[in-house]
Parts: C-alpha cells; sequence; structure tokens
C-alpha cells in the first residue's frame, strides 16, 4: 500500500521545477484559455466538494503539461476537448467552442493510438486520457460513445494486472479507483472483474472522488452481485429463501458508519448511502415506489441541502436512484431543482439524464391510469426504458 502514495515521478520533476519542453511552452491562445477553462470550472466541479486531492484539478493539468509523450499528449488535448464541450454547452462561443471540441478530441484519440502501442508506456497517463474522453464524450452530449472508452480502459486495466501498475505512484492509483468506480456504477461485474477491482479498493480512500465510502462502494457491488446471483438461478426477487441476505445486506447498508466531522462531506455521504438502499430495495425487493417514500424524502431533503452548507457537483448516481422512484408532484419539483442546479456546471449529458427521469414519470403515470391504479404503486424498469430511447447514461 505505502508505494501507491509516492508521486508520479513527473509530478515530482516538475514540483522539483526540473524544466521539460511542454512544461515551459507556451500554449497558443485557445488552448490557453481552455486549460484555465478545465482548472478553474470543469476540474472543481468534478467532485461534490472541495478537496485538496482532486486529481482533475492538480494532477491531470500537470502531467498532461510535463511530458512530450505521445500519452502525455492524448492526456493534453483530451482535457482541452472536455473544457470546450463544455463551454459549448455553457453558450460561450459555441461554434468555435464546438469546432475545438471536436479538433482537440480528433488530436488526443491519434496520440493515444500512437501511446497504446509502445510497450512501453505509462499505464497511469494511457489511463487518465481514457478516461478523461470519457468525460469529453458527456460533456459533448454523446450518450453511448462514452462505453467504448471506459471498456478500452477496462481491457488496458485488465492486461496490467500482472505487474499491478496502480501501486506505483499515487496518480496511478487515483487514476485506476476512479475507473473501478464508474464500472461498478454502470456494468455487471463478474468475479474476474470484482477481484480485480478489490485489489485496487484495499485502500481507505477509495471512492473519495465520488464522495463516498470504500464501505458503501463494497456494498454497491454485493447488492449487484445478489441480484445476479437471483437473476442466474430463475428466482424471484425478494423470494423466502433469499430473503435472510437480502434482509442482512440492506442492514449493512444502512448501518454503513460515516466517518467525517464535516457537514458537507457528510451530507454527501448520506445522500449516497440513502441512494444506495433504494438501490439495493429495487434490485433485491423490487417493491412498490411507495415502500421507499421515507427514504426518497430523506435523500431529497439531503440534495436541497446540500449546496446551503456550501457544497458542489451532487454525484450523479444515487440522486438518480431515488430520481427513477418518485410519485409526488413535490419530489418531483425537488428532483427538477436538482437537475437545474446540476445543469448550470455544463454538461451536455444531463440532458440525457434529464429526459430519461421525465420518460419514467410520464410511462409511470400512463401504466397507472390504464390500469385504474395510483403511481406510487407502478414498477418500472428504467434500463428498460434508457435502452427504448436508444441511450446509455453514464451515471457519474
Amino acid at each position: 500500500m505505502a508505494k501507491s502514495k509516492q508521486l508520479h515521478p513527473d509530478i515530482d520533476r516538475a514540483m522539483r521545477l526540473t524544466p521539460t519542453p511542454r512544461l515551459l511552452a507556451e500554449p497558443d491562445d485557445s488552448a490557453s484559455s481552455l486549460l484555465h477553462h478545465y482548472t478553474t470550472h470543469v476540474a472543481p466541479n468534478m467532485m461534490p466538494f472541495h478537496d485538496t486531492r482532486n486529481p482533475w484539478q492538480s494532477s491531470y493539468p500537470l502531467l498532461a503539461r510535463c511530458g512530450d509523450s505521445p500519452g502525455h499528449k492524448s492526456l493534453y488535448h483530451a482535457i482541452l476537448a472536455q473544457a470546450a464541450g463544455n463551454l459549448a454547452y455553457l453558450g460561450v462561443d459555441i461554434e468555435i467552442n464546438e469546432a475545438l471540441n471536436m479538433e482537440q478530441y480528433a488530436t488526443s484519440i491519434e496520440e493515444l493510438r500512437t501511446s497504446l502501442s509502445n510497450e512501453n508506456k505509462d499505464f497511469s497517463i494511457a489511463l487518465a486520457s481514457m478516461l478523461t474522453l470519457v468525460m469529453s464524450e458527456n460533456y459533448r452530449g454523446e450518450c453511448t460513445a462514452w462505453r467504448l472508452h471506459l471498456n478500452g480502459a477496462w481491457d488496458l486495466f485488465k492486461s496490467s494486472q500482472s505487474r499491478k501498475p496502480w501501486f506505483e505512484n499515487d496518480f496511478a492509483w487515483v487514476t485506476t479507483q476512479s475507473l473501478c468506480v464508474l464500472k461498478i456504477k454502470s456494468d455487471t461485474l463478474t468475479q474476474e472483474e470484482r477481484s480485480l477491482i478489490s485489489s485496487v479498493a484495499e485502500r481507505s480512500d477509495f471512492g473519495f472522488t465520488t464522495g463516498t465510502t470504500p464501505e458503501l462502494m463494497a456494498c454497491v457491488t454485493e447488492i449487484k452481485v445478489l441480484h445476479d446471483y437471483i437473476e442466474r438461478h430463475g428466482h424471484t426477487l425478494g423470494n423466502k429463501e433469499d430473503l435472510p441476505s437480502i434482509k442482512n445486506l440492506i442492514s449493512r447498508v444502512e448501518n454503513c458508519v460515516l466517518e467525517t466531522d464535516d457537514p458537507v462531506v457528510g451530507t454527501h455521504q448520506k445522500i449516497f448511502l440513502l441512494g444506495t438502499v433504494i438501490f439495493a430495495h429495487r434490485q433485491l425487493l423490487n417493491p412498490p415506489p411507495f415502500a421507499l417514500f421515507s427514504h426518497l424524502s430523506s435523500l431529497l431533503d439531503c440534495v436541497a441541502l446540500f449546496p446551503t452548507l456550501g457544497g458542489g457537483h451532487i454525484a450523479l448516481w444515487p440522486v438518480f436512484m431515488a430520481a427513477v422512484e418518485v410519485y409526488l408532484p413535490s419530489h418531483k419539483n425537488q428532483v427538477r431543482e436538482w437537475m437545474d442546479r446540476a445543469d448550470q456546471i455544463g454538461i451536455a449529458s444531463r440532458n440525457d439524464v434529464r429526459n430519461l427521469i421525465e420518460k419514467v414519470w410520464a410511462i409511470r403515470k400512463q401504466v397507472a391510469t390504464d390500469k385504474g391504479a395510483e403511481e406510487c404503486e407502478i414498477v418500472l424498469d428504467w434500463k428498460i426504458i434508457m435502452n427504448d430511447l436508444g441511450m446509455d447514461v453514464l451515471l457519474t
């Protein structure tokens, strides 16, 4: 574990003020402006609260400019692409920034291909480039393309497992844990994949970039594993045979200890905990939405409280898990207010998230009308609705 706390050698060199061509070179005006926007607006909003460990605000821009390798160049241009996509969505020189986004994105891809063909490539730099391209696609509003780069990043992770480069320095570990968090949120997990993630999740700060705890991330994984077991054996959700395991797991989630004295961090961790509880009920018991009422109310109250405490961008995953379950007009208004606040960050794919949530609500209302039932009684699978819409939202 101690090895992963070491600095990346390029960061160490930069901090010692050893000059390198890209660190000293003056970029053109557009690149300089995009890099400034990334460090002052994009990067701070990639974590839900201020944290000096925020890698996107510190390590990413520094590493992108302190080397001349194809990997460094790919990361640099991916960062600029993400910044340009963000500015375009925010309405700043839309045509210019859309063009810059595509130009920088294409250059990053070209440099990444060169980097990946090199047997001596830097694992962490290549991985950071891929994950930044995932973010760039989301900031641009590509609702399906992001998964190609996430899969590519995962393949790189798997192919490197024999030497475990994520233990070589802190940047490598932080970047790899970001990949693992995305994987847990967005995919089913095989035994091999869970084993790989566990090798990264041993550190006590696993999950910090998404504002949660290692214990809660482990619970999300276990919920998925139990759900897959139930489906694989053809069991009905909530059946008597599996009920003891289900109740035990949900109880463990509800009793996860949130070890922080910071009200901002604590509130966000509580949001994540409540989102995980709702996720567990839906995945393992599949109850009607009215059975989740108390959890929905508590989570949405925390979401409303969070910005008043000085919190920033709430992680999408836990709030989305609640949003697709709400049925009361007052709760829908709270979700819309949260989406309006989130939209100010400037991530184009949030439009897809909003449209999906609204579609779930509309279908629930229509099904309730057709059945002569109440909306609170209608159980829906948001993933089926998402697929019908041709979407693949990244819940990060």
